[in-house]
């Protein structure tokens, strides 16, 4: 039987032990805090006054490659709204309320499928119907080494 040093137990299993915290930290972690900056451009867009008559109908939040598969995570905040006015009265409006480096988007949204986002399907549950419904949404900026250590 071979005798192994308590000292080399110790090290095998701290390596052990430092791998499975990296995975952890890498499948889970990661993923939770990027989420968690999507819906800090959430509550963002959630905070803004709505326009006069206008509704608010759903939110969503996404963090992830929304927009392809490059390198970089984007992070979304939206809500969908319902109001009398214009596309064009809404995006005015919006970028009145914007502050320096965010920029708060207006598009409308005609089908329950979120149109903004191609390759992702997620579908609101309110009925969008009439030609009055549209989005307002908030791209978000960088999340440090979350960011690029997120396995999705």
């Amino acid at each position: 039987m071979i005798r192994v040093p308590k000292r080399l137990m110790r090290l095998i299993f701290g390596g052990i032990a430092a791998a499975l915290l990296l995975l952890l930290f890498f499948f889970l972690i990661c993923p939770l805090a990027n989420d968690g900056a999507a819906r800090r451009n959430l509550r963002k867009v959630e905070a803004l006054p709505l326009p006069e008559g206008a509704e608010r109908l759903e939110s969503y939040s996404a963090s992830g490659h929304l927009l392809g598969r490059g390198n970089g995570m984007q992070y979304l905040g939206l809500i969908l709204l319902r109001s009398a006015q214009s596309e064009e009265e809404l995006k005015l409006y919006y970028a009145a309320l914007s502050k320096t480096g965010e920029q708060y988007n207006v598009a409308a949204q005609t089908g329950r499928e979120l149109a903004i986002l191609p390759g992702r399907k997620h579908h609101f549950k309110t009925d969008i119907s009439g030609g009055d419904c549209y989005i307002v949404y908030l791209w978000g900026g960088r999340n440090g080494i979350f960011e690029a250590l997120d396995p999705r």
